[in-house]
């Protein structure tokens, strides 16, 4: 079971650092767009507008690349979360076939479920991260356009 374990705690490292990983870049894609709104004209100084338009297309490129990692990996984490699932399986087929170590399949059948509930959640996560909840169309409009009905 010791794999198991190493595995659970490489997903948990490595969901961290693409946690980390995904604040720095909104920090910096913040920092950016703050650049760009300072100085006249919405435009950082000393920068042209081609170079704010590259830096602009540079800025919605990474962004686009940071939402699909986070899609990828929260894809490996719902494979993942399917193969623990079919091992517990297995694991209570052998248990309910009269199997000696019934226990200790149970048992391991019980691990892969709770490492496929996490591995569910983390999946969650980086959906949530990468998937802000969407605004209401009412919300694009000033207040006073809106009339209850």
């Amino acid at each position: 079971m010791a794999r198991i374990g190493d595995a659970r705690d490489a997903a948990a490292r490595r969901r961290e650092e693409l946690d980390r990983r995904i604040q720095e870049l909104h920090q910096r894609n913040h920092e950016l767009t703050t650049q760009l709104l300072a100085g006249s004209g919405g435009q950082p100084p000393g920068s042209s507008p081609a170079q704010v338009r590259r830096a602009e297309e540079l800025a919605r490129l990474a962004s686009e690349r940071a939402a699909e990692a986070a899609r990828r990996a929260a894809e490996m984490y719902l494979h993942s979360a399917a193969a623990h699932e079919s091992a517990a399986r297995m694991h209570t087929m052998l248990a309910d076939s009269g199997s000696p170590d019934a226990a200790g399949h149970r048992d391991r059948a019980g691990q892969h479920l709770r490492l496929a509930a996490d591995d569910r959640e983390a999946a969650g996560a980086l959906s949530a991260a990468t998937h802000p909840p969407q605004r209401h169309a009412a919300d694009n409009h000033p207040p006073e356009q809106h009339r209850p009905e």
